[in-house]
């Protein structure tokens, strides 16, 4: 699979919100470019609590490096990744989770995604909390699903 430019991750704190971003990127941090999008806060008692926003994009250094390799663990990813993320309905359920692996979704030419109820056109980490609604605007259509 090809290794995306940038990713836009959100957290409770600056220093967990980087490195999600850089185990989604699958790089370190002298890799990338860190670009803070909202600043994040605790609030008082719960109440005006904001989450960091962060997007992180590989240097070009990097990603002209960066060759698609296809072997048989691409495949055996690919097989992983339909027993955990399964449509139903428009919807995309995760099936099941494994440990400190995160299945990661981007829709492509012919996809819109939609995160509770708010198009994306990132990268976004399936979790059951989120609601990810998918609508085909064709039938050529195509989606990235990776397992970080």
């Amino acid at each position: 699979m090809n290794k995306e430019r940038s990713v836009t991750v959100k957290g409770e704190s600056i220093n967990k919100t980087i490195k999600k971003g850089l185990f989604l990127l699958g790089c370190s941090k002298e890799d990338v470019e860190v670009e803070v999008l909202e600043e994040g806060r605790k609030g008082f008692l719960g109440f005006g609590r904001r989450l960091f926003k962060v997007r992180l994009s590989l240097l070009e250094s990097l990603e002209s490096k960066d060759k698609p390799k296809e072997s048989s663990l691409d495949s055996e990813q690919e097989s992983i990744e339909k027993k955990l993320i399964e449509l139903k309905d428009n919807q995309l359920i995760l099936s099941q989770q494994i440990e400190d692996r995160y299945p990661v979704v981007k829709a492509e030419a012919g996809i819109k995604l939609y995160v509770d109820d708010k198009k994306v056109d990132d990268w976004v980490i399936l979790s059951e909390d989120k609601e990810i609604r998918v609508e085909v605007i064709n039938q050529e259509a195509v989606s990235d699903i990776e397992i970080r």
